[in-house]
């Protein structure tokens, strides 16, 4: 019984393909880290991330690549975070990583150090060429809700693969954007 408990369990909260967190699960730890982090008057960030020209490696390589490409790129976010934080697969090719008690800069760090990685990991399944990803971070404020943080994380990746790709935009609460890490978009002939 237990098991059969667990393995429910599973299937509620796990992406089948990447074996992170899925959405639903994201949007409930989100909604209940935002709370208790308002409440406590704690630092709280959100990181939101996306697969750069994904259309295109699922084009050149299929898709049986691209899938694999979802998995390598999952682990590393999953190797890379701090105990504690939740990394999820938010929809397609993008990714969240949700990190308690982080400030905007320790989450910055941490996704450049995820878009670091990532560049420099040769995929078998790419032919040992290497992916690079956009990210955007935001900040928890005080008058935050979930939706709110994820908006302005969203905003951030999009800034983020507007200029240029393969780099992390850090947005504040007040809507302004600050590159952290202006990295030259890398082009791939796929």
């Amino acid at each position: 019984m237990e098991e059969r408990v667990q393995s429910l369990h599973e299937k509620a909260t796990r992406d089948p393909l990447t074996r992170v967190s899925n959405r639903a699960e994201f949007d409930r730890v989100l909604a209940l880290t935002v709370q208790n982090h308002l409440e406590g008057g704690r630092p709280c960030s959100l990181i939101i991330c996306d697969i750069d020209r994904f259309k295109s490696i699922n084009d050149t390589f299929g898709h049986q690549a691209g899938d694999e490409a979802l998995v390598s790129f999952a682990a590393i976010l999953a190797k890379s975070c701090r105990q504690g934080d939740l990394v999820a697969r938010y929809g397609g090719e993008e990714f969240v990583m949700v990190c308690g008690d982080c400030d905007a800069k320790g989450a910055v760090e941490l996704a450049e150090k995820v878009r670091a990685e990532l560049s420099q990991t040769p995929l078998s399944e790419l032919k040992g060429r290497c992916i690079t990803a956009s990210f955007g971070v935001a900040e928890l404020q005080n008058s935050d809700n979930p939706e709110a943080i994820l908006r302005r994380a969203d905003h951030a990746l999009l800034h983020a693969k507007e200029s240029g790709r393969n780099r992390v935009i850090y947005q504040d609460g007040r809507g302004g954007k600050s590159p952290q890490r202006q990295t030259a978009s890398t082009s791939f002939n796929w």
